[in-house]
């Protein structure tokens, strides 16, 4: 008898997802970061959930930014990742502007004692949810599979080509400020 009431709940539960169509994979936040770094990509959010296309990755800043911004030199977005737990990063998204869209690019990455080495694997789908935020989707078939860890850099260069920082170099941030975040 006493189990009427919770089989009406699983119920109801059930039956609410079901009419207001809740998604099935949420992102769920994972990181805030605090404000502090000069200019419009100052990160201040990060989340990461999936799709069914692949790993979502949702980045916000303090202060909205129109996504020509990222045609700018010195100016961009990277996402690292490290597929194998080693510490060094195995893949980065760059996050750029170009042809009047938003893109992001995925790339192997190497680095050895003659520098980084990138090879393009392609494109993935980004989408700006608002003025101050982009999300990307990363396809399944470029990572190696779960857990791996991730991060976030962003750089801005000011339209005189001087930094807000004070300097002749790129404002820049990164979150988590130390380490990785898994995924």
């Amino acid at each position: 008898m006493g189990s009427v009431p919770i089989r009406s709940a699983v119920v109801l539960v059930a039956g609410m997802v079901l009419v207001l169509g809740l998604p099935a994979r949420a992102d769920r936040s994972i990181m805030k970061d605090v404000n502090d770094v000069s200019g419009r990509l100052d990160i201040d959010e990060l989340h990461h959930g999936h799709a069914d296309e692949g790993f979502k990755h949702r980045i916000s800043t303090f202060s909205p930014w129109p996504s020509r911004l990222l045609r700018r030199r010195a100016t961009e977005f990277d996402l690292w990742m490290d597929l194998d737990a080693d510490g060094s990063p195995d893949r980065v998204v760059y996050f750029g502007f170009r042809n009047k869209r938003l893109y992001g690019e995925m790339n192997t990455y190497e680095s050895d004692g003659d520098g980084a080495h990138l090879t393009v694997l392609g494109l993935v789908t980004v989408r700006r949810p608002n003025r101050s935020s982009l999300v990307a989707v990363i396809p399944k078939r470029w990572v190696k599979g779960e857990p791996y860890r991730w991060y976030v850099s962003s750089f801005f260069l000011g339209s005189d080509q001087e930094s807000e920082c004070g300097t002749e170099y790129a404002c820049q941030d990164k979150a988590p400020d130390s380490g990785w975040i898994k995924h």
